[in-house]
């Protein structure tokens, strides 16, 4: 039996020789044919692009210069990042409470 790593971004950076991955949402469906609240349907986790256009070169080139963030929930009105901050306002839901 081939023993998992505990951290695997460093593992793959520095064993398999890698890249980083830098989002990832997963929805972890489970029930497919019986929507409900209190089940695990699909599209429960998905990746938001900031892309000039809708066309698969933009989108791309979004992913590719680190321009999304992944999410199962919360959606951002604005995302800011520099070398030294990051910033993010939340578009909020109606009945949603949100902490800091």
């Amino acid at each position: 039996m081939e023993r998992q790593p505990s951290h695997p971004h460093p593992f793959r950076l520095s064993r398999l020789g890698l890249g980083s991955v830098y989002g990832l949402a997963v929805d972890d469906s489970h029930h497919y044919h019986q929507v409900a609240w209190t089940n695990s349907n699909p599209g429960r986790g998905w990746i938001v692009v900031r892309a000039p256009r809708l066309h698969a070169a933009d989108l791309i080139g979004a992913l590719e210069a680190r321009n999304f963030y992944a999410s199962s929930g919360v959606r951002l009105k604005d995302l800011k990042r520099s070398p030294m901050e990051l910033s993010l306002e939340i578009d909020p839901e109606p009945g949603v409470t949100y902490t800091k």
